[in-house]
């Protein structure tokens, strides 16, 4: 069953286009104005795909070209920290929810760097302090699995205080060579928020599948990056029930999906928020000051019918 909720489904396509292309231009201008003087204290939680790209746009602005001191402060990735240790942060890469950091020193090249994979799981963080603006350093706490202090020196050639230091905790961190990347970027599915997301190669996997449109959102091996908020959002706005089959998904049904995806990643990556009413195509709903259409609500805020919700593969699925 495919419902449109809105009642102009064709211009709600086109807007999608013209949102993402903005958010596009938007994120690359984003990343070029953040200087490294901007960046104080600066503590991002991951849950979904959005944060994630946030912290490696980060670190590219301010982070990266960098040398750094690396330690194990609960010993959980001890071996790791040896092999990164006094390299230089030289590439941050992003997919979906998994961030991939590249060291390696000065005189080596990309095919030698050590690769750090995280995934944050739903409640990492990896703090950023910048002690140049007075920042105070808290101690680590016993998540801790990698702190980051950086190499600097003067010109006689002994070390200067660390201008910045980073604390991490997360579900996942291992370390490899660049195959650790390739490999599990392969594993993934296309992430709206990547310039090399290929949605031709998404389609020809989902008109293949007897999942439904509602797990196939949350399975990352099809889309990387998107979570349950997301999925009840994106699904709402396209107008595409949860228990769709995917090889029941039609072109524009699928074009919908993809285009709100790609809209509502880019949104939550400009404000570092899920916000997903869309104060032009529902400003009555935005003046109310409403965040989020129909997930955890039990009415819609679009039009106030009651949200229905169960349970999709152990995680609440709604639908208006």
């Amino acid at each position: 069953m495919i419902r449109h909720h809105s009642p102009f489904p064709f211009i709600t396509i086109i807007r999608s286009f013209a949102t993402a292309a903005l958010a596009s231009i938007a994120l690359i201008v984003s990343v070029l104005l953040h200087p490294a003087s901007a960046l104080t204290t600066t503590t991002i939680k991951m849950v979904e795909g959005h944060s994630v790209h946030r912290i490696a746009s980060r670190f590219r602005s301010n982070l990266v070209g960098r040398k750094f001191a690396a330690s194990s402060p609960n010993g959980r990735f001890a071996d790791g920290a040896a092999a990164i240790d006094g390299r230089v942060l030289s590439r941050m890469e992003a997919v979906g929810k998994n961030l991939f950091a590249f060291f390696r020193d000065d005189d080596e090249g990309e095919e030698e760097a050590v690769v750090v994979h995280v995934h944050f799981g739903m409640s990492g963080v990896w703090a950023v302090y910048d002690k140049s603006s007075a920042d105070e350093v808290p101690e680590v706490k016993p998540t801790t699995r990698l702190r980051l202090e950086e190499i600097t020196s003067n010109e006689s050639g002994s070390r200067n205080a660390a201008e910045y230091v980073t604390h991490l905790s997360a579900m996942t961190v291992a370390h490899g060579t660049p195959d650790l990347y390739s490999s599990k970027k392969a594993t993934l599915g296309q992430d709206p928020l990547r310039y090399d997301a290929d949605p031709e190669l998404l389609y020809s996997k989902i008109s293949k599948s007897k999942k439904s449109i509602g797990k196939i959102l949350m399975d990352q091996s099809y889309f990387a990056g998107p979570g349950n908020i997301y999925r009840a959002e994106i699904l709402f706005l396209a107008g595409v029930y949860p228990t769709a089959p995917g090889m029941n998904l039609d072109r524009p049904s699928f074009d919908r999906v993809w285009n709100v995806s790609v809209s509502l990643l880019r949104r939550g990556y400009d404000t570092g928020s899920i916000l997903t009413v869309d104060p032009i195509l529902d400003p009555h709903v935005a003046r109310r000051g409403e965040r989020r259409y129909i997930y955890n609500r039990s009415a819609c805020a679009r039009c106030g019918g009651e949200v229905s919700s169960w349970d999709m593969a152990g995680r609440a699925c709604y639908a208006c």
